[in-house]
């Protein structure tokens, strides 16, 4: 038997990893399978420090260690030869950037949205991730994109409203703020062109609807 170990740098620092190194140790029937795993993690831009051990190696609580093999589900192409193409080592700004982007990710669906009923929570969450799928080629960063993410404008507060009114009507509520939005966005020609000659809403909610109120 011998062992590939290699320092994973994306999973490394958070999640299970909190304050830890992630270290990735997969098992192999002999040293030409070891061989192959080893070139497969050289070239993935997010392995480093990948020896070859012919005993089972161990490591401090420094380190957060998985162990895996061959038939374990994920990791049998990592004895296929050539399984990845070459690839530059991640800069530690591009790790850093990539950790947010995953973690914002788990946040669009696991963070409150302040919304007052399950309708209009799932319409924003589909509203976030459709804004964050967006963000990613904007140039900006990992920092910006979260805080723009979780942010609504009124605009797409807008838009989960009109989403969740074409499921069901809409509450008394929750029309009066599309209408109060509407107004606010578009102004009041827009306003009375959708909506008629019906006198606004108060400028104000009565009844908290969003997170960031």
């Amino acid at each position: 038997m011998h062992w590939v170990s290699m320092t994973d740098r994306f999973m490394s620092g958070w999640g299970k990893s909190q304050d830890q190194i992630n270290k990735l140790i997969i098992s192999c029937y002999n040293y030409s399978e070891a061989l192959i795993v080893k070139e497969n993690a050289d070239n993935r831009s997010d392995m480093e420090d990948i020896k070859i051990h012919d005993s089972k190696p161990e490591f401090s609580d420094r380190y957060m260690v998985q162990y895996h093999g061959r038939d374990e589900g994920g990791y049998e192409s990592w004895f296929e030869e050539g399984r990845f193409d070459p690839a530059p080592k991640m800069t530690d700004t591009q790790v850093k950037n990539a950790q947010r982007n995953f973690m914002n990710i788990a946040k669009v669906f696991e963070k409150p949205t302040g919304a007052i009923t399950q309708r209009l929570h799932d319409s924003a969450i589909t509203e976030r991730f459709t804004k964050f799928l967006k963000l990613q080629n904007s140039g900006l960063t990992a920092k910006q994109i979260e805080e723009f993410t979780f942010k609504l404008t009124d605009a797409e507060k807008i838009s989960i409203l009109s989403k969740a009114s074409s499921k069901a009507p809409l509450s008394r509520e929750l029309a009066e703020e599309m209408q109060r939005l509407f107004l606010k966005v578009y102004g009041e020609d827009a306003y009375r062109s959708i909506f008629g000659y019906k006198d606004p809403p108060e400028k104000e909610q009565w009844v908290k609807i969003w997170g960031d109120k």
